[in-house]
């Protein structure tokens, strides 16, 4: 911004083409892969795109593109956290699924290695849990009234996927997101509430806090 105090504005840099559909969600990748944005289109198509010059992002190229499920029903994205050796690896909520895509450098694309059953309605949100040398990694999805959380193991080319816990409220789920360590996941509902939620010692999910919001004037 200009001197003296003023307000400060943000200067456009670039405008990304991904096609005639709305765009329904955008996630940047994680910083290692370079600057690097993924958008959610209506109909159902993930584009993503890449800086060609991390310190000056004017002039973005296409990195890929993929279908990730029908138009009109793909809503949630992200991306899985940065681990050395693991290839880039996307969240994509698909009606009442949560589909997980690896980028497979050798083919040039990406390809589906995880089908997550919601079951409890539309995928709303998603959210990947930082792994930290955790065994199984973690996913949290918003789908209904529904908070879900699954734990991933195994080869990231054919992950084994196991629903840990179910957890209800009162109105929709519309985001859901982890803590900096994946020990606790809060839900944000169209109640205007945040519950917030961390496992005990055995595993069982217990409400640590809730937050409700106001309503405006």
């Amino acid at each position: 911004g200009g001197g003296g105090g003023g307000a400060a504005y943000y200067q456009p840099l670039a405008d990304l083409a991904c096609g005639p559909a709305a765009c329904r969600s955008l996630c940047f990748a994680p910083r290692q892969a370079g600057l690097v944005l993924a958008a959610l289109l209506e109909d159902g198509h993930v584009v993503v795109q890449q800086a060609e010059d991390v310190g000056a992002p004017r002039s973005w190229s296409l990195h890929s593109k993929m279908r990730a499920g029908p138009r009109g029903v793909c809503r949630g994205l992200c991306w899985r956290p940065f681990t050395p050796g693991v290839p880039p690896m996307l969240c994509v909520g698909s009606g009442a699924q949560a589909l997980v895509w690896q980028f497979v450098l050798a083919l040039n694309s990406w390809q589906m290695v995880a089908r997550v059953e919601a079951g409890g309605g539309d995928v709303a949100a998603v959210h990947w849990a930082p792994p930290l040398g955790r065994p199984a990694e973690l996913l949290a999805v918003g789908a209904g009234r529904e908070l879900l959380i699954y734990s991933l193991s195994g080869d990231t080319a054919a992950l084994e996927v196991e629903q840990l816990a179910v957890i209800d409220h009162d109105d929709a789920v519309w985001k859901v997101e982890w803590d900096l360590w994946g020990n606790q996941v809060a839900a944000a509902t169209d109640g205007q509430q945040v519950h917030i939620y961390k496992p005990n010692l055995v595993g069982e999910w217990n409400k640590l806090a809730w937050i409700q919001g106001q309503e405006t004037e």
